[in-house]
């Protein structure tokens, strides 16, 4: 089983699970989609806002998907 298809699984069970949001985010850039991949990470840290990590990793898929203003901001985030 992928990491997309595990993610997958575990959110139908728990749609709430930020671990399982960032695993599909990583999966989902990992297969060239980086816009998924953007709008799953955003979604963990709207689950989970203090994961710090979350915003570092938005913002390395925002500059994959050459959203490099909004990259700039989301790596800022963790530090304001």
């Amino acid at each position: 089983m992928e990491a997309q298809d595990r993610a997958q699984l575990v959110l139908a069970q728990d749609p709430n699970n930020v671990d399982a949001h960032v695993l599909l985010a990583n999966a989902e850039a990992a297969m060239g989609e980086t816009v998924e991949a953007v709008k799953e990470m955003q979604l963990a840290i709207q689950l989970a806002p203090d994961r710090s990590t979350s915003y570092l990793n938005l913002g390395r898929l925002q500059i994959d998907a050459k959203q490099i203003p909004a990259a700039e901001q989301s790596s800022k985030r963790p530090y304001n």
